[in-house]
């Protein structure tokens, strides 16, 4: 225990944290709750239709492989972040206005986006952890899957009470949230992370 709050001390990894769970309580929401999406706009949608939906999923699969080259490109892991946050957001916005062409469509970028970010975290928060990598990888797991947990039942509540916009509203209030956060790191504040423990 001394430990965790030691390693939730350090605001830079606690907003780091937050992010993503930010990130897969959105990606969860929407993957658990798109196939309603797609029934409402295509009552005749198959299960094949269905599935297709989640081929994005290889998309999102090369971005994590190469986002080493994106990190690179943009200068800097928040700034990939960042990127990765923002484009994750304007896709969700797009969900909301969409019809069955685009649901197809933007899940590409959506899976990208979602990808880019959660391995450039985990690629910086294993730069950072240390001596404490193991503890520091254990809580970013642990705050992971904790959004989706929450992301698996909570926008599910907002959809069934008052529908898709307000349920994509409220996932994008949460992405905001995030972006809020990540914009009081000011670039090139990974120089400043210091190995736990060292």
């Amino acid at each position: 225990p001394g430990m965790l709050l030691e390693i939730l001390r350090v605001r830079k990894l606690r907003i780091l944290y937050l992010t993503v769970f930010c990130l897969f309580l959105v990606f969860a929401g929407m993957m658990n709750f798109l196939p309603f999406r797609l029934s409402e706009l295509n009552q005749h949608a198959s299960e094949m239709g269905t599935g297709l939906l989640y081929t994005g999923y290889l998309c999102g699969l090369l971005t994590a492989l190469g986002s080493g080259h994106v990190v690179g490109f943009f200068g800097g892991d928040l700034r990939t972040i960042r990127f990765g946050l923002v484009t994750f957001l304007l896709v969700l916005v797009g969900f909301g206005f969409c019809g069955e062409v685009g649901l197809y469509s933007l899940m590409f970028v959506f899976c990208a986006a979602m990808f880019l970010v959660h391995a450039t975290c985990s690629a910086l928060l294993n730069r950072i952890g240390g001596e404490y990598k193991g503890v520091v990888n254990g809580l970013y797991v642990a705050f992971y899957y904790a959004g989706g947990m929450v992301g698996s039942f909570f926008p599910g509540v907002v959809y069934r009470q008052w529908g898709w916009s307000a349920f994509v509203l409220v996932l994008a209030l949460v992405l905001l949230l995030s972006l809020a956060l990540l914009i009081r790191l000011p670039n090139g504040t990974e120089e400043s992370f210091k190995p736990l423990g060292g």
